[in-house]
C-alpha cells in the first residue's frame, strides 16, 4: 500500500473507532439492539478456532477487496452497489460490537484484546475499495493492500483465540 494511502486506512481506523462509539450509545439507550445472553468463554485456545475466525473475518474482508479487484469503481453502477456493500461491510460489526459492549460493559472487555487488529483489517480492505473507486490500482498496490489485512486478520485471530478468558 503507497505511503499516500495511509492516511486514509488511518481516518478509516478512527471511523470505526466512532462508530463503535455509536454502537455503544446504542447499546446503553437500546440495550436489545445487542446480543442476548451475557459475555462467557466459549472458545479454548485450539489451532482451529484460530483458522474459523479467521476464515470468517476473511469473507468479510474479502468484498471490498474482490470490488477493488474487479475495478467496481470505474462505472456508475458498479460504484454505487460496491459503495453500498462497503459501507453495509464498514457499518455491521462496529455497530454491532458497540451494542454488545453498550449492554454488557466492562464484562466483554476480556473477550475483545484483537478488535483494535480486527478494525484495522476491515479499515484496509475498505481502504482498498476507496483507492479502487477514485483510480485504477496496479496490480501490486492490490496485492499490498491484501496481504495487509491478510495479515492483520490473521494476527486478530490468533489474539482472539489465546488471549481472551477460555472455557474449560
Amino acid at each position: 500500500m503507497p505511503k499516500s494511502h495511509a492516511g486514509r486506512v488511518a481516518a478509516l481506523w478512527a471511523l470505526t473507532g466512532a462508530l463503535t462509539a455509536a454502537g455503544v450509545l446504542l447499546g446503553v439507550l437500546v440495550p436489545s439492539s445487542a446480543p442476548a445472553g451475557t459475555p462467557h468463554a466459549t472458545l479454548t485456545g485450539t489451532p482451529d478456532e484460530a483458522l474459523s475466525i479467521f476464515v470468517h473475518n476473511m469473507r468479510v474482508l474479502a468484498a471490498p477487496l474482490i470490488l477493488a479487484a474487479a475495478r467496481w469503481g470505474t462505472g456508475r453502477t458498479t460504484r454505487t452497489i460496491g459503495d453500498a456493500v462497503v459501507a453495509a461491510t464498514l457499518l455491521a460489526s462496529p455497530l454491532l460490537v458497540g451494542a454488545a459492549l453498550g449492554r454488557h460493559g466492562t464484562e466483554l472487555v476480556p473477550y475483545l484484546p484483537h478488535l483494535p487488529l480486527e478494525w484495522a483489517a476491515l479499515s484496509v480492505a475498505t481502504g482498498a475499495w476507496l483507492a479502487a473507486r477514485r483510480q485504477r490500482l496496479a496490480a501490486h498496490t492490490l496485492v499490498a493492500y491484501a496481504a495487509i489485512a491478510t495479515t492483520l486478520a490473521i494476527v486478530a485471530a490468533v489474539l482472539e483465540t489465546v488471549a481472551i478468558p477460555h472455557a474449560s
